[in-house]
């Protein structure tokens, strides 16, 4: 191989290198960068990280298509997206939960008829959606957490008669099937549910009680009081840190 041609194999294998690490170097430096756009503008959707460092996004409030079924798929490599098998029904302020074996589990929210009961599965493999076994009560604005056994908690929410709920429900996915979560103190909605090192979750705020909180501890299927916030709050985040703390920040202390 002459000297031209080998320059040139070292500047192409570097740019290669350039671009591949691109995404990584951006991160490292602590900086914001755009990626692509999505195929649809949604609100009140639901997303849910997958294999292949991709993120699912399902569902939503469109401008163009009002209560959306539509999902879609991001490949953080490219910074891309497609378009993947539509919900079966559409709905939005629902939850995306991720499995352990990369399905995601979306459960109820509000579709043009109401409240939902319905849940459905998204499969990475054929990038389709089925439904799968209903829970038993309709909810919205409710919270979905992963436990560590591979069972999903959801927990609170709005109902079909615009009650906040004190209920709760585990998923299955092993029997597509959910049974009872035991019940929350209160009704909430708009709350967080965090799940924590010790494999409890511990659900905070929330319109209803917007100062309180509670852990659910899946080894007994009950729920106990924790300590109060210091601020009211709803529509807030919460986030564990790696100590096992967990970092509440803003949202919102009234209408």
């Amino acid at each position: 191989m002459n000297t031209l041609k080998k320059r040139l194999l070292i500047h192409t294998l570097a740019a290669l290198t350039l671009i591949l690490a691109w995404p990584m170097a951006a991160a490292a430096r602590d900086v914001w960068s755009e990626t692509g756009s999505m195929t649809t503008a949604r609100t009140g959707h639901a997303a849910a990280l997958v294999p292949g460092a991709r993120v699912f996004v399902a569902g939503g409030l469109s401008p163009t298509e009002g209560i959306t079924a539509s999902t879609e798929l991001f490949d953080s490599f490219r910074g891309r997206w497609k378009s993947v098998g539509p919900l079966g029904t559409g709905r939005w302020t629902h939850t995306a939960t991720p499995l352990l074996d990369g399905r995601v589990l979306i459960a109820g929210g509000t579709a043009p008829a109401g409240t939902l009961f319905s849940a459905e599965i998204y499969t990475t493999f054929t990038d389709t959606c089925s439904y799968t076994g209903s829970m038993t009560y309709a909810r919205r604005s409710h919270t979905a957490t992963l436990l560590a056994d591979g069972r999903v908690l959801v927990a609170g929410g709005i109902g079909a008669d615009d009650s906040d709920l004190n209920t709760a429900e585990i998923y299955y996915p092993t029997l597509g099937g959910w049974n009872s979560g035991g019940s929350l103190a209160r009704g909430r909605s708009q709350h967080t549910a965090t799940l924590l090192n010790d494999g409890r979750v511990l659900v905070a705020g929330g319109v209803g009680y917007m100062d309180d909180s509670e852990i659910y501890d899946p080894a007994t299927n009950t729920w106990t009081g924790a300590d109060r916030l210091i601020d009211r709050r709803k529509l807030h985040t919460a986030t564990l840190l790696q100590d096992g703390r967990v970092l509440v920040t803003g949202g919102s202390d009234s209408g």
